[in-house]
Order: structure tokens, then sequence, then C-alpha cells
């Protein structure tokens, strides 16, 4: 079967379904504590969840490069954070369009974060890192549990958060897995798929177990999944900052290991705040 043509379009339009698809799993019960809430336009997406502050759940994202030529477009959507989403809203927007947008931008009291993000794609063929049999599928409450705790410790949410992120477990499209050191959890990660794309994410650890070569284990876990899913093409992100003596962090390292490239710079946009 031939492969699909790898386009920006295509890299923002798996991350804004997977996306889409994360904050519909959540029970509404979740949804109403969590504030959260979506918009999405031919342009742009947006996600405000005002119970967990962290800017990837609060901000615009998937921007297609016109957007910035519509001043009322970029109004009313940066109107919508606002009211929706968390005062730590951002806008994220590929490093290319940026030029185009930044007078739009700056009309709106908005200004370039040295921290930004970089989406990372690869194929899935030849995904040659053995199995760990430390790694397994949630497939059973158990260990539907065992994800949800692993995730809302891991970033520090909320304990509302737990419905969701073990709803997103039985959610159509997800993978989710878990890492064990003997008995206990003590990593999370999923994995959305459509058609023949993937999108990786949601990638976590307990502290103090870092060292152990376990992000490159489940990354692994799932570069094997993706290609018997018949996934041509996988995206993952990480966030990073121009500040730093290393820009992208070993996340970004890890992911290079297993045969990922940096494909898109991203500029993360935010109001002037004191």
């Amino acid at each position: 079967m031939t492969k699909p043509a790898l386009t920006h379009q295509s890299i923002r339009s798996i991350e804004a379904e997977a996306w889409s698809s994360m904050f519909a799993a959540a029970p509404e019960a979740a949804k109403r504590e969590l504030a959260m809430a979506t918009h999405r336009s031919a342009e742009v997406y947006y996600l405000a969840c005002k119970g967990v502050p962290a800017a990837p759940f609060n901000r615009a994202f998937a921007i297609a490069p016109q957007w910035a030529f519509n001043m009322n477009h970029v109004s009313e959507g940066l109107k919508w954070l606002d009211r929706q989403a968390s005062c730590n809203w951002v806008v994220q927007i590929d490093e290319e369009g940026y030029g185009q947008a930044a007078q739009a931008l700056g009309r709106n009291g908005l200004i370039e974060s040295p921290n930004g993000w970089m989406k990372l794609v690869r194929t899935s063929e030849a995904a040659a890192i053995g199995a760990d049999k430390q790694i397994a599928n949630v497939d059973c409450e158990c260990s539907v549990r065992d994800f949800g705790e692993v995730v809302v410790r891991g970033f520090g949410f909320p304990r509302t958060a737990l419905a969701w992120f073990e709803a997103l477990t039985r959610q159509p499209g997800w993978t989710c897995y878990l890492a064990y050191d003997e008995d206990r959890a003590i990593a999370a990660c999923a994995m959305y798929v459509s058609g023949r794309l993937s999108w990786f994410g949601i990638d976590t650890m307990l502290e103090g177990c870092r060292g152990k070569c376990v992000q490159q284990a489940l990354i692994g876990r799932r570069l094997r999944d993706a290609a018997a899913a018949d996934a041509a093409f996988i995206m993952a992100e990480t966030g990073g900052s121009t500040s730093s003596p290393d820009p992208y962090g070993s996340s970004f390292r890890n992911h290079q290991r297993t045969g990922f490239e940096a494909q898109i710079p991203i500029c993360r946009v935010q109001p002037v705040r004191s």
C-alpha cells in the first residue's frame, strides 16, 4: 500500500484529532468539574481546561497559515480562550508561520515566549527495539486504575482528572500503556491511531523513577504496535526552552534515539503577563 504524503497539514490534523478525542473521552461530570471546553474552525483548534492549568490543555494549536490573515478570526479566538481557558493559555504556531501571524497577535497583546515545542515524526518501519516485558497494555480494570493514578500523579493533575484518564483507556482509537518496576506501575503513555497516522503522547513517569530507560521502552512498544496497526507515520511532540543549554531535554533525545526526526519547530505565543 502506498504511503500517504506527509504534510504539515497532516501533522496538524492528527494532533487535533487526537486531542479532540482525548477531551471527548472525559465523563460529563469530569468535564464540568474541570471546566473543559473545545472549539474548532477550519483554521485552528482551541482547548480549554481550567481545572488543569497546564499550557497544552489551554491553547490554540493546529493553526493553518491563513488564520492570521483574518483579524476577526484571530480576535474572536483569543476572546474565546480568555473566557474559557486557564489564565495560562497560549497560542502554539509553526515557526515558519509566525512571521505572518506576529502582527495580528501583537495587536491583541501577545508576545513570543522563550518556551516552545518541537514536533517529531518518523515512519513505522524498522522499529528495531527489543520487546520489554515490563511494558504492558492497559487492558483490565486494575491496570485502568493504575493508568489513571500514574497520569494524575506524574503530571500533578487534580484528583478530579482521574476519571477522565481512566475513561481514555476505553476510548476508540486509543491504546494506553504502563511501565512496571516489579509489580509497581511507574510510568504511563498512550497512542492514538487514525487511518495510517498515529500520535504518541501522555508520556509521564512517577517522581524518582527516571534514569531507567523507561521512556525509550515505551516508545519502542508503541512503534511496534503502530506498525501492526498499519500506521505509516507517527507524530510526537516535546517541549523546550531557548534559554536552556539543553533546549529540548531528555524526552527529545529519547525520541531521536528511537528514530524520530525533528520536523516542525513551534513558537509559543502568550499574553503579556505581570
